[in-house]
């Protein structure tokens, strides 16, 4: 069945092609579909829910099935399931956050404002901490979206949200890691808080901003030993 199901589906995106559909274009019901593809109801059905659960064909009242620019990462997070997943996986995926993050740095330092700078602060202002000196998960979470959003690339956003609990298990599982990575940087007196960060974006200072959430981000880093901070 999965096979029949996978290659309807590229039936599907072949047929969307074949016809020069866009975003906003009208799709043929599955009776009409189910006949043009050659393929039985039940497994159309299938493949089609697929495109609807990555966002790529919405049902709309009067209209039926139209379809929509995907999101590439949404659903994602039914994937994402860090207590089946090795330390690698954990590891590799945390990367990916880094350099995610990272690489938006000067996107985010270019677009701040004042109002923004202020719902940071609220953010700071009210964070809690762990004895260990860890942020909350919400606080940290709220903080780092409210990031992203200066970004303004929804597609990071996106990833950032349906990939956080990897971050959330890190916390729980490899404290101890992270705990040692944190204070190795403050040690070298490199390590950044919300704080830290908030204020190099108040002074518009976007290369050292750039640097210190690098260096914050490392602590999320699982390999060995941070090096090259």
């Amino acid at each position: 069945m999965s096979e029949l199901v996978d290659l309807t589906e590229q039936k599907l995106l072949d047929y969307f092609r074949g016809n020069g559909l866009r975003t906003g274009d009208g799709i043929p019901n599955e009776v009409e579909l189910s006949k043009r593809l050659g393929v039985a109801r039940t497994v159309l059905r299938e493949a089609l829910s697929r495109f609807k659960m990555n966002g790529m064909i919405e049902c709309r009242t009067k209209r039926g099935m139209v379809l929509h620019a995907p999101e590439p990462f949404r659903g994602l997070k039914a994937a994402i399931l860090p207590e089946l997943m090795d330390k690698r996986q954990i590891a590799e995926l945390l990367q990916m956050r880094i350099a995610l993050e990272s690489g938006l740095s000067g996107l985010i330092s270019a677009n701040v404002t004042h109002d923004r700078i202020s719902q940071l602060r609220d953010i700071v202002e009210a964070e809690e901490r762990f004895s260990s000196g860890n942020y909350s998960p919400i606080s940290d979470y709220q903080f780092h979206m409210k990031l992203l959003e200066l970004a303004g690339n929804d597609t990071a956003i996106s990833f950032f949200r349906e990939t956080y609990p990897v971050v959330e298990f890190a916390d729980r599982n490899y404290a101890d890691t992270l705990d040692l990575n944190r204070r190795k940087l403050e040690s070298a007196k490199a390590y950044a808080t919300h704080r830290d960060l908030t204020d190099l974006l108040e002074k518009r200072d976007t290369e050292a901003f750039s640097k210190a959430l690098s260096v914050h981000l490392k602590v999320y880093d699982l390999s060995d030993n941070i090096t090259d901070i």
